[in-house]
């Protein structure tokens, strides 16, 4: 048909792709359906020029861009309702509080919360909304302010973000029960962790901003909101990759430039001063802060430098990734955190040094990942290979398990 004809060659043009011959039935109709909403190419053609001038600048700014990517596939442009929804209670945020540098009603951060996790950038237009404001209100008196609106910035385009970049979303459609049970898979393990992220860094207001903040007291209900969010962006993952792949195409830039060696360590020396700026907040400007930041810090410097360390295999074939490394990074903590209070005991350094050396852990395993980083040629993980499949799942089963025992 004309549609489908169309469709292969608006692709061809955004992408430079080849669409395979075979259209599924009804591919032209649901085009037409997308592409009907005023503005939609428009707007495919604008976010596909923003991710691919803002990747070699800011991959954070690349993936605030491209979080909404699936609902503009599935929606066109009315996928900026979402958008609209974040400034509006952005708005209604700013007017409740009065332009003062606090959390919103339950109600309104509920909404941040969750429009950020089903899109990034419509959170932090969201955000960003409510910034102008209190900057417009003088809501910013000293440095705890700017610390609570850091807070509110990452419990809105934080979850999400964070779960997309634990466990990729974005996969082909599902055809074999080996690809249902890894987006059912998704359906549990992305939200668990947004969840988790989602209930860190709420409970974390209070120590940044100084004082009690009463939304504090619904860090619960907030994560499990934030959670059924992102259950929904893995269906809608999924809804796109079968019935919308040439949407998904359109909307998605295939090649992205590459940041240079300079903005990379711009990009980290910004990551580990906000680091220290808020952590300031918890343990104060002491010797602990400052190994704990290098701590932090010397992962991400040294991964520049990755090629340079020998690689081992073995290593790789070993170290957990996904929910099995959660699993072992809460578990070593909690049992480390055990040893390390044996050892201090009670002491007026006990937090402060507690914090240093439990920092350590995570440490150590970015450090093997770096000497562990690639395969033997033809190496494939064992969670790969035919014979170890069944053990594999009922592996995962036992350490998403683990894992909510340990967030309880």
């Amino acid at each position: 048909s004309n549609a489908a004809t169309d469709e292969v060659g608006y692709v061809e043009a955004v992408g430079g792709l080849h669409l395979e011959a075979q259209v599924e039935d009804g591919t032209a109709l649901r085009w037409q359906w997308v592409a009907s909403a005023p503005g939609t190419r428009r707007l495919d053609g604008l976010t596909r020029a923003l991710m691919q001038w803002a990747a070699p600048r800011s991959p954070l700014l690349e993936r605030l861009i491209g979080d909404g990517s699936t609902w503009r596939a599935l929606f066109g442009s009315a996928s900026l309702v979402l958008t609209a929804v974040g400034i509006a209670t952005g708005v209604a945020a700013v007017i409740h509080v009065n332009g003062d540098a606090l959390p919103p009603s339950l109600t309104i951060m509920a909404i941040l919360m969750v429009v950020g996790a089903l899109d990034a950038f419509a959170g932090a237009a969201g955000f960003a909304t409510m910034l102008v404001g209190t900057l417009l209100s003088g809501g910013i008196d000293d440095a705890s302010d700017v610390r609570t609106l850091l807070g509110l910035a990452a419990a809105i385009v934080g979850p999400g973000l964070v779960a997309n970049a634990f466990r990729p979303l974005r996969r082909p459609p599902s055809r074999t029960a080996a690809d249902w049970w890894e987006r059912l898979s998704d359906v549990v393990v992305a939200p668990l962790m947004a969840g988790l992220v989602a209930q860190g860094i709420v409970w974390g207001l209070n120590g940044m901003a100084g004082v009690y903040l009463p939304i504090t007291d619904f860090t619960n209900r907030l994560a499990l909101m934030v959670m059924a969010a992102v259950a929904l962006q893995v269906i809608a993952e999924e809804v796109a990759a079968r019935w919308f792949p040439a949407r998904i195409l359109a909307v998605t830039p295939q090649d992205y430039p590459e940041p240079s060696t300079l903005r990379q360590l711009l990009s980290v020396t910004t990551t580990v001063g906000v680091y220290v700026f808020v952590v300031i907040a918890f343990l104060g400007n002491v010797w602990q802060l400052w190994v704990a930041a290098a701590l932090y810090a010397g992962p991400l410097v040294l991964g520049f430098l990755a090629d340079r360390f020998p690689n081992s295999p073995v290593l790789w074939r070993v170290l957990p990734l996904g929910v099995p490394f959660m699993v072992v990074l809460l578990w070593g903590g909690v049992m480390w955190a055990g040893w390390v209070e044996r050892w201090l005991g009670d002491t007026a350094d006990y937090a402060r040094t507690s914090f240093v050396l439990l920092a350590a852990f995570p440490a150590v395993l970015a450090l093997l990942a770096l000497l562990g980083r690639e395969p033997a040629d033809g190496e494939v993980r064992w969670n790969e290979r035919p014979a170890l499949r069944h053990l594999y799942r009922v592996g995962g089963l036992a350490t998403v398990w683990a894992g909510i025992q340990i967030s309880v």
